[in-house]
Formats: structure tokens, sequence, C-alpha cells
């Protein structure tokens, strides 16, 4: 039996720990986490505070948090299809292994969409790997034409050596 909750700021260790292992499952074993895992602490101590980001996580009968994942909420300018201009970038979705294949995933996302829905933003986004592909399109997502670029790191970032 699984529970999905609302994440709190308790959550942040376990979150970090799905952050780390969902990276090193796209960049390869050699990524170190730990030279960012502090960068991440602030960001979701800084963002859950002021529900910028809200995270849900699912529990195990043994009250393990055994997956997760991350809304964040934005504004750009208004659009034909948005005329509010207020967006939801979905992130962070993981499920430790030894629960994947069990609807979890779908679960999370479902309740990441009726939040933002409950809240009034009407356009949600995500980044996908290979393997998330899948569930994302049965959601109903689909491809856009959005492309992005990395311009800069502060100097003496860690990110400068990815």
């Amino acid at each position: 039996m699984y529970r999905i909750r609302r994440g709190e700021v308790s959550d942040i260790p376990v979150l970090l720990d799905f952050r780390g292992r969902m990276f090193r499952s796209m960049i390869g074993d050699s990524f170190d986490y730990g030279k960012y895992r502090e960068f991440d602490k602030k960001f979701f101590e800084r963002n859950m505070e002021d529900e910028g980001v809200i995270v849900w996580v699912v529990e195990s009968k043994a009250d393990e948090v055994v997956a997760g994942v991350a809304v964040s909420f934005y504004d750009l300018p208004p659009k034909p299809w948005n005329t509010e201009g207020r967006y939801a970038h979905i992130f962070n979705l993981y499920t430790d292994p030894d629960h994947r294949r069990k609807g979890l995933a779908s679960k999370l996302m479902q309740a990441s969409m009726k939040y933002a829905e409950s809240i009034g933003v009407p356009h949600v986004t995500l980044h996908t790997s290979d393997m998330g592909k899948p569930l994302f399109l049965s959601l109903g997502f689909e491809e856009s034409n959005e492309m992005s670029i990395v311009v800069d790191s502060p100097k003496g970032s860690p990110f400068n050596e990815v």
C-alpha cells in the first residue's frame, strides 16, 4: 500500500538523494552529485518555503519515501492559449527502482497536474529522459518546439565542470 502526500522541508534529504540518482542514471556513474547537493538544498529550502515549488512524495507502508516529484510555478507574458501567463514546470520525477512499474510516477504526475489546475495554472511543461517519455505521452503531453541553451555558469561553479 502506498500513500501520496505533499512533500515537506523535512523531505529535502531524500529528494536530494533521488535527484542524485536521477542525474547519475542520465549522465553516468562517474557523475559526482556531491558537488551540486548544497546548491539544490538551498533551492528546495528557499522555494518550498514560499510555495514557488510544491513537492509530492509517495510513502510505502513502512513510511519510507519511495518516489517524488517537484513542480515549479512561474509567469510569462500572456499568450492566446494562456491568457493569464501562469505556468508550471514539473521536474525531479523519480521512483526508487524497487518500487517501479506500480503506477507511482503516473499518480505523482496526476497529483501535480491536478494541483496546478486547482490554482489556475493552465499550462504544464517538463523535460524528459527517454525512459520517462512514454509515461508523459500517455498522460497527454506533446512534444514541443522549445529549445534551450546554457549561456554561462557563475565563475567557480561546479556546473562549469559538467
